[in-house]
């Protein structure tokens, strides 16, 4: 017979265990969302970290099968994403149900290469954002390999980079497993899907925050927006204007009005229209890349913009370093450095602002707000 203390020391864990574990509940009925599945799932995305996202799938009660990238060495430039896949219960109306639990990171390091190389075969006819895709299509032979059962009851989560990642590979997973088994919520989602019939996957939801800048690119210029549905949230903020984003990325179509002038067309940097000694666009975000690789899973905030150094863009391509030399006033690049450029000053104020709303927290405040 258990003596007393035992029961004791039972009783306080399993009060404490009642305390701190959390449960995620979703609608019998995948094609609504709900704001509390959709603030546990944002949670559970935004570990960065693989020890803090295997902290919250246990707090979460799902244990830890597959955990992969998540150290990705410096010179690793390639089209993954750090995941991590688990296996636990989700509540349905009440009743607990066996589920897969997949979350997918936001960029980190040198994941902003990729972000900025979206379509690696420069084609015209591609339908997809190649380099999220790429990352989608690892992850779903992963799953195939773990939970072979097509009716398993799968749930899927990213915010940003991984965002992207979650909205495509769960247009795989509708393809392959039982799609009214599938919950897939992303948070500051970039476009995905490019020149196809509109894909409005009923199981999808995208929370979106007007002030976010991520979500407008790949430009909509160029054919692309997200599967599934758009749920905004308020576009209360203190510093970012989204007309003044509308205008940037409208900017960005101007110089570049379709997917191969992107990545072909090398624009003059002492005169406006193209010139053979100019640059691409593609060269200019790659650049950009530099700065913003240093932007980290470990180190991740609204505080980075003063790492900006507007006078010494360069990057490496193809083995070689290139560096941008001063672009004029009258070069077509000039409005979009000139918005650049006021983001950086006053010790990149702007750009932190800009950050910050792109970041997991503020998308958290913003889905508390909502009704």
């Amino acid at each position: 017979m258990m003596n007393v203390r035992k029961i004791f020391i039972l009783m306080i864990f399993t009060a404490a265990f009642s305390v701190f574990a959390a449960e995620l509940n979703l609608p019998a009925d995948n094609s609504k969302y709900t704001k509390e599945a959709a603030l546990s799932l944002l949670e559970l995305c935004s570990g960065h970290l693989k020890n803090k996202t295997a902290e919250l799938f246990a707090e979460y009660s799902f244990k830890v099968i597959k955990h992969k990238h998540y150290e990705k060495k410096s010179d690793q430039i390639d089209h993954t994403s750090a995941y991590t896949i688990g296996k636990g219960s989700i509540y349905i109306e009440g009743k607990k149900k066996s589920a897969c639990l997949i979350v997918i990171r936001g960029t980190d390091g040198n994941e902003w290469y990729s972000n900025f190389n979206f379509v690696p075969s420069v084609s015209e006819m591609s339908h997809f954002s190649q380099s999220f895709l790429f990352s989608a299509e690892e992850i779903l032979l992963e799953i195939e390999k773990l939970f072979p059962d097509k009716n398993t009851l799968i749930v899927i989560s990213g915010h940003s980079r991984g965002a992207a990642v979650a909205n495509l590979l769960t247009l795989l997973l509708n393809e392959v497993y039982n799609p009214t088994n599938i919950y897939a919520y992303t948070f500051a989602t970039p476009a995905t899907v490019r020149n196809v019939p509109e894909l409005t996957d009923y199981n999808i939801f995208n929370f979106i925050n007007p002030c976010d800048l991520v979500p407008r690119l790949p430009a909509q210029a160029w054919g692309y927006r997200r599967a599934g549905k758009d749920i905004y949230l308020d576009s209360e903020s203190d510093f970012v204007n989204s007309e003044n984003l509308d205008a940037a990325i409208n900017n960005l179509s101007k110089i570049c009005p379709t997917l191969s002038s992107y990545y072909r067309d090398r624009h003059s940097l002492v005169h406006g229209g193209l010139s053979s000694d100019g640059i691409t666009m593609y060269e200019i975000m790659m650049a950009l890349g530099v700065n913003l690789s240093r932007l980290s899973a470990a180190n991740i905030s609204a505080e980075r913009g003063s790492e900006f150094d507007l006078n010494n863009i360069k990057f490496n391509s193809d083995g070689k370093n290139i560096m941008i030399p001063q672009i004029e006033n009258d070069s077509d690049f000039a409005p979009m450095l000139s918005y650049i450029s006021f983001l950086v000053n006053n010790n990149g104020e702007g750009f932190n602002k800009l950050l910050e709303e792109h970041l997991p927290q503020t998308y958290m405040t913003k889905l508390n707000r909502m009704k």
